[in-house]
């Protein structure tokens, strides 16, 4: 769900416009998947990423790995889809602004994939890092990280 979006109203471009870089990919995957709209050929994923590295487009670039993460995971590469999923949290941390605004969903298909594949210690770890960087960001006595969102 694309945060501040009302629940089960279908969300315009104008209003998408308004929402973070990081929230309109995460809604624009959401949407693909529903759709069925997510398979495209190698080649031009490939080209997606290229593209986004010569413009410097960060949100281009976050929903390239989702895209190849999601083409690796219907042919079975596991490791190709943790590499993908991995440059994508590390993109979004960049995107956010550091770990202190990464949330839980931001990195869910990384912990789901891991999960899956039985890499526990990772997915803890995973976590764990997380949460290292919001304490070292806010303190660790800080109410904020007691605080429901």
């Amino acid at each position: 769900r694309t945060p501040g979006a009302p629940s089960g109203k279908q969300i315009t471009a104008t209003d998408l416009g308004k929402y973070p870089p990081v929230d309109r990919v995460l809604h624009k995957m959401r949407e693909k998947s529903r759709k069925g709209t997510l398979e495209r050929p190698l080649k031009a994923l490939d080209r997606a990423v290229v593209m986004a590295h010569k413009t410097g487009d960060k949100e281009m670039m976050l929903e390239a790995h989702f895209d190849l993460a999601v083409y690796w995971e219907k042919h079975e590469e596991a490791e190709a889809v943790v590499k993908n999923l991995r440059l994508a949290v590390e993109l979004i941390t960049v995107m956010r602004g550091g770990k202190l605004h990464v949330t839980i969903e931001d990195v869910a298909a990384l912990a789901r994939v891991l999960e899956v594949r039985g890499k526990l210690s990772q997915v803890q770890e995973l976590y764990a890092d997380l949460l290292r960087g919001k304490i070292l960001a806010l303190g660790e006595h800080s109410a904020l990280l007691h605080q429901p969102r």
